[in-house]
């Protein structure tokens, strides 16, 4: 096609719409349209390339190698048996209990045995201890006496405690123990043997019970001076076929003049006084309850096999 061709065809109405076209793009609408989308595809470009950006600056994780889990099936029975096998006590659902130091108590100091050269012949073993009475012997010298408790003994020491089957002394400010010899031990504990006085001693006695004196001045006698009534009471007790003492027969270290008083003689068998039953060595304490406030003396032994009794008139 030659210049004058082109010229034809836009003079044969082309040119009329070239113009058309130029004018409807020139006209603000399309051209806001078209800044609008390359806004829009320059900000996408840009996010795009930010976040690439963003990625390579943060480490990628190491990739741990895959492990699958195990699982262990267990049955209803044994689930049960699990949960009742928890100690609800050791979860400590209300916290740690406190902990309570306790102070240690003083143990107490172990009483040994005294090295004294004494024995122990006799207890009368009472609850009061104006009662209690021990009688001692000095293995040295051989002589026996009787104690009360604070009572001074040979070796310097001194009589605190009255028991069953021993006595404990104090001596040097330290606690020592005296056995009562197993030999001793019969039918309880009590008085077991008549201390053996000396003349003087005995003739003093004799005067304290004077059998000529009443009955109710011999009592209040006897209150006054257990001794004393150790000296009517004690005896060599007597024993069944089973071992237990069934009363005590009055022998020589009784006055006679003085059982003469009671209706007694040497050789009876005093089985009960005043209701108070003589069947261990243990009894004398309750006489010596019984015998303050007794209007009368009932005597119950046997002579020569034979029970009797007999009943005195304290007022006499």
């Amino acid at each position: 096609m030659n210049a004058t061709d082109f010229i034809l065809v836009f003079s044969g109405g082309g040119l009329e719409k070239i113009a058309l076209f130029l004018g409807q793009i020139s006209q603000p609408t399309y051209m806001e349209k078209a800044a609008r989308l390359a806004s829009l595809g320059l900000f996408l470009a840009v996010m795009f390339y930010l976040s690439k950006l963003v990625w390579f600056m943060v480490p990628e994780p190491e990739h741990l190698p895959y492990t699958p889990l195990s699982v262990t099936h267990v049955s209803s029975a044994e689930r049960d048996s699990q949960v009742a096998s928890i100690d609800v006590a050791a979860l400590n659902l209300f916290g740690q209990p406190g902990v309570v130091k306790r102070t240690p108590q003083a143990q107490p100091e172990k009483i040994m045995d005294t090295n004294l050269k004494l024995t122990l012949r006799g207890i009368l073993a009472s609850d009061d201890a104006t009662i209690a009475r021990a009688i001692i012997a000095d293995d040295r010298s051989r002589k026996e006496n009787l104690y009360r408790i604070g009572g001074k003994i040979s070796g310097g020491a001194e009589l605190k405690e009255v028991n069953v089957d021993h006595i404990v002394l104090s001596r040097n400010g330290r606690l020592e123990i005296l056995r009562l010899p197993k030999s001793k031990i019969s039918g309880g504990s009590s008085l077991v043997k008549q201390p053996r006085q000396s003349s003087s001693a005995s003739a003093n006695r004799n005067r304290r019970l004077d059998s000529n004196a009443s009955l109710r001045e011999v009592r209040d006698s006897l209150m006054k001076d257990p001794q004393s009534l150790a000296t009517l009471m004690t005896a060599e007790p007597q024993v069944d076929a089973d071992g237990k003492v069934t009363g005590f027969k009055l022998g020589r270290g009784q006055d006679a003049r003085m059982l003469r008083r009671f209706g007694l003689r040497r050789g009876d068998i005093v089985t009960s006084v005043n209701g108070v039953k003589l069947d261990g060595m243990n009894k004398l304490p309750e006489l010596m309850k019984v015998l303050p406030s007794a209007q009368e003396l009932s005597i119950e032994y046997t002579r020569r096999g034979q029970s009797r009794s007999v009943v005195l008139n304290m007022d006499g």
